[in-house]
């Protein structure tokens, strides 16, 4: 069986690694990680994924920005927006304007996530 192929774009080296650690180790993905949204769009052109998990709320370019950038290149590519619930920051709203596919508050439970990229991934397969 094909590995899904997962990128992890935060700004905190530390959440980056764990995240692509705990995806690769379950034995299901191969996941790669970007510091910033920058980042992330170099990963992308370098090395084409299945699906991204991006963080909401970083420096040099954000979460929604890189969604709305990458889309131009990458139409079909699902995007998982994460970050922290706060007052006046409503997710789904940003997840939705942007064009995540799929949004998850922080802090975000695994099996959640799981399921939630193998939902996207049967999608896109499915939409092809």
């Amino acid at each position: 069986m094909e590995k899904i192929r997962i990128l992890v774009v935060d700004d905190y080296p530390m959440m980056a690694r764990a995240w692509a650690k705990a995806l690769t180790n379950s034995g299901r993905y191969e996941a790669t990680t970007a510091m910033n949204g920058r980042e992330g769009l170099e990963r992308l052109r370098e090395n084409p994924v299945d699906i991204v998990l991006t963080d909401n709320n970083m420096p040099v370019m954000d979460g929604p920005e890189f969604v709305r950038l990458a889309k131009q290149d990458f139409p079909k590519l699902p995007f998982i927006l994460t970050g922290a619930e706060a007052i006046g920051v409503d997710l789904a709203v940003i997840a939705q304007e942007c064009g995540a596919a799929a949004y998850l508050p922080k802090p975000v439970d695994f099996e959640e996530l799981e399921r939630t990229i193998q939902a996207l991934v049967h999608t896109k397969k499915g939409g092809l």
